[in-house]
């Protein structure tokens, strides 16, 4: 029922419909005022032409490849320097048996300023020591290392840096580690040296590593000790000749006077064995007897005084024997603990913490996020301006 009524009402609807009077007038005057608008009025349309635009931003694009990444250079370098042979002041030796004073071997000039902790130690020239005669061609290289390592894991590297020195024969001299950075200080043999470098090179990425090596020719403080060696061996020498002369010239005098002794004793006993009763003949006697005793004594005093005399000489020499002994030994210790530094490498490796965005930082340095960001901006103008070359403004 409902629906009947409903279709009743939609029919009646439709008959209703019809135009209001005047319909088709007012229709025919509306299109003619819009034709009269229309041709008064025409659309105005502005061309603005962008095409110069992704060719000015592919030209910074290429411009800041080349230019920015040259003025903030990220990548860590790697520097080795040889110093030359260093003039060196001498210092004072003094041996421990005398109060004979010596010229010691001289410090190094890098050995110093490894003692201060110079931060000039890698970047002052080499000075050539002048003295040192050009055909001695020998090089006691002693080597300083030092490195700075980025991580993001601190104390985990500095185990493994700690474990490769003593891995190869070396020892660890200082460790400080925290979180944020560490330090360690260490020597290893020099020959194995290039093989530590390589493993330590091997734990990072080249980009977080960085080093600088240092050799230094310890060529003027070997020479000096050798001079020093040959000066005390000519004193030994020179010494133990004069000994041996003293002791010869001892031995003729001691002779000399016991054979003057014996002689005068001989006589001596010859005169008190003589009887006479004759008086002047027996003062005479008395008299020679007189000087043969005089004489005797005088002989002994000679002789008393040869031995005292040559046991002091004796002393003196043999104690200065000794103390020139005592400095070639000391010389010969030096020689040995110069070869053994010469033989081993000092150094010390830096650690410090990085995150991860230093590491994004380290593989795409800031130079070439501009250089993309413009290439971006150039592709997406292409396109926009490819798409739709001009714009209509009302």
């Amino acid at each position: 029922m409902n629906t009947f009524n409903e279709n009743l009402l939609s029919d009646w609807g439709r008959l209703q419909r019809q135009s209001p009077k005047g319909n088709e007038i007012i229709k025919v005057k509306i299109l003619e005022n819009f034709s009269l608008n229309a041709q008064a009025k025409p659309a105005v349309s502005f061309k603005i032409n962008f095409n110069w635009l992704p060719l000015a931003l592919a030209g910074l694009a290429v411009l800041s490849f080349f230019i920015i990444p040259s003025l903030t250079n990220t990548l860590p370098a790697t520097h080795t320097s040889f110093s030359g042979i260093t003039a060196q002041t001498p210092a004072v030796y003094k041996s421990a048996t005398s109060d004979m004073a010596q010229k010691a071997v001289p410090e190094s000039n890098l050995q110093r300023n490894l003692g201060a902790g110079s931060p000039d130690l890698f970047s002052q020239p080499p000075v050539m020591d002048q003295t040192t005669p050009i055909s001695d061609n020998r090089e006691l290289l002693k080597i300083y290392y030092s490195a700075t390592i980025q991580t993001g894991n601190v104390q985990n590297l500095a185990d493994r840096v700690t474990a490769t020195v003593r891995g190869l024969g070396g020892r660890v001299d200082s460790i400080n580690n925290s979180s944020e950075s560490g330090y360690l200080a260490f020597v290893i043999p020099a020959d194995k040296f290039e093989t530590f470098r390589s493993q330590i090179k091997g734990l990072v990425n080249y980009r977080f590593y960085s080093e600088t090596t240092q050799s230094e020719n310890m060529l003027p403080e070997k020479l000096n000790i050798e001079d020093r060696q040959t000066q005390t061996s000519n004193s030994i020498n020179q010494l133990a000749s004069d000994k041996n002369q003293l002791i010869q010239n001892h031995a003729r005098t001691v002779a000399s006077l016991n054979s003057q002794l014996q002689t005068a004793n001989k006589k001596l006993s010859d005169l008190q064995n003589q009887t006479t009763t004759d008086a002047n003949l027996a003062m005479q006697i008395e008299a020679q007897k007189q000087d043969l005793a005089n004489q005797i004594k005088n002989l002994q005093n000679r002789l008393s005084s040869e031995n005292y005399n040559y046991s002091n000489q004796l002393d003196s020499l043999n104690s200065q024997i000794q103390d020139q002994q005592d400095i070639l030994a000391g010389l010969d210790k030096q020689t040995s603990s110069l070869l053994n530094n010469v033989a081993t490498v000092n150094g010390t490796i830096s650690l410090e913490q990085i995150n991860s965005w230093q590491i994004f930082n380290a593989y795409v340095p800031a130079g070439y996020w501009v250089t993309g960001i413009l290439l971006i901006l150039a592709l997406v103008t292409y396109f926009i301006i490819k798409s739709k070359s001009q714009f209509l403004l009302p």
